[in-house]
This record gives C-alpha cells, structure tokens and sequence, in this order.
C-alpha cells in the first residue's frame, strides 16, 4: 500500500495547483494549503482543526476504507479536506474549485477527482460533504474523498 505521506503530499500538490482554490486562500498556495502532518504545532486531529488559520485548506488521512471497483471490494486510502474560510459564501466557490479545477502539476487537463493525483491511485467512488464545528463554534467544511485505492493491485 501506497505510505500514507506520500498519499497526503499527492493530494496537498495537485489542491495548491488549482488557482481558484489558491485565490480563496489569500493567494499563498504554501501556506494556504497544507497536510496536517506538516503542522508540528498539534498532537491530534482536534488540535490541528482548533489552530487551523483562516483562510485554509487542511488535507488529513483519516485512515481505511473499502471500495467497490467493478465487482472486487478493495481498501484504499481514506483522506478528507478541510476547509476554513473568511466568508461562508466561499464554501461553495472552494467546493466548485476542488470539484471542477483543473490542476496545472498534473498533465492531462482533467479535474482534481478525475485526475491522476497520483500514478498508483485512482479515486473510487464520489466525495462526500459536510459541516462541523471547531471548539469555539466556528463553522467549517469537510469534504471526504473517495477512498484512494492501488491502481494496479
């Protein structure tokens, strides 16, 4: 199986190369768009949403998951993206962007969930979205891709 920083460092390139989620994050694709692991600050998952900055995209493993590929269930990489952002109407704009923006790391001019991410792992299934709350009441975004699983296996 593919290591899990690897996964996550896929994922955080081809995000910090759609220029519309860029813009929505100040413009600075480096510190605007980032793997939890690289955040030594935070001891868990909790934390690291609870120090996240504003504007922000967090991308974080959330473990395994199962995947129906034609008629084989396999397990794949579980990986969900975080969103905080300044104004709630950006919500949308930020799903729009992951959803239909095209990467310009990644050859092939398709949208980050048809893309090639990676050259072992393919998306199996649609995302999903939903609220939550950090621990001050500040409302977030959550969308959890589609498992992320082994291409060739």
């Amino acid at each position: 199986m593919t290591p899990v920083a690897e996964v996550i460092g896929a994922v955080v390139e081809a995000l910090r190369s759609i220029p519309e989620l860029v813009e929505l994050v100040g413009g600075d694709a480096e510190t605007g768009i980032y793997a939890q692991a690289a955040d030594e600050q935070a001891r868990d998952l909790s934390e690291s949403i609870n120090i996240m900055p504003t504007p922000a995209v967090m991308v974080v493993w959330d473990g395994i998951a199962s995947a129906q590929l034609g008629h084989v269930t396999r397990l794949g990489h579980q990986v969900s993206i975080l969103l905080r952002l300044d104004i709630p109407q950006q919500y949308h704009l930020a799903v729009a962007a992951i959803l239909d923006g095209v990467p310009e790391n990644l050859s092939g001019g398709l949208p980050f969930l048809t893309a090639d991410i990676h050259p072992d792992l393919v998306m199996a299934g649609v995302p999903t979205f939903g609220r939550l709350l950090d621990a001050e009441g500040t409302e977030m975004w959550q969308m959890t891709l589609p498992p992320l699983i082994e291409a060739g296996a």
